[in-house]
């Protein structure tokens, strides 16, 4: 369920394992006895399903609007931005 769920939105597909873990991580936070663990992950995961969508490895640098010189982030930096504007003038 946790793959089939996250499977459109992330990069690569998940593993077993992550899918398990990304399962126990949801069962840990909660706050009570979890009388239904499917829907309480299925919940968990239709609201917020980026917080554990899989982070890219560290040798990933930056793909369309991300910052080509710094990666991971979700814009260009101010600097990139600013060269930019002047390229296309």
């Amino acid at each position: 369920m946790v793959k089939r769920e996250l499977a459109p939105l992330a990069a690569h597909d998940l593993t077993d394992q992550q899918a398990a873990q990304i399962r126990r991580d949801i069962l840990g936070r909660a706050r009570s006895t979890v009388k239904n663990p499917y829907r309480y992950v299925l919940r968990a995961l239709r609201a917020d399903p980026s917080q554990y969508l899989p982070q890219p490895p560290r040798e990933h640098r930056g793909a369309g609007r991300m910052c080509p010189n710094h990666p991971y982030m979700a814009e260009p930096c101010r600097a990139c931005a600013a060269d930019r504007l002047a390229r296309d003038d």
